[in-house]
């Protein structure tokens, strides 16, 4: 083990002023300057984000109920048409949740 990075797999070494990351290179420890007008856009964001994310969930809690039906009627081209469709709107979660508390913006 390096001595340097005693912690091994740790994300930040502390050594002297200052800390780096496992590779050498500096992390700048500063705090960021407040903005209170970036808070509340991402707060109204996160407010729409969770929002869709609900949408979303109940689109796929009928897909999901749909597959349920379909495979109790054995129709098997409906059920791949499903799963389809759900693994669509999961994946959309989850880009949604991946951009939870950022100023940024789907396009």
């Amino acid at each position: 083990m390096n001595p340097s990075n005693a912690a091994g797999t740790s994300a930040c070494v502390e050594r002297g002023p200052g800390a780096y990351d496992r590779f050498g290179g500096r992390i700048d420890l500063r705090p960021t300057p407040y903005d209170p007008h970036e808070n509340r856009t991402v707060a109204a964001l996160d407010f729409l984000r969770f929002d869709e994310i609900a949408g979303l969930a109940d689109r796929a809690a009928s897909y999901w109920r749909s597959i349920a039906e379909a495979a109790e009627r054995g129709e098997h081209l409906t059920i791949v048409r499903h799963c389809r469709q759900a693994s669509a709107v999961t994946c959309e979660a989850f880009e949604l949740v991946r951009a939870l508390g950022s100023a940024e913006v789907r396009g």
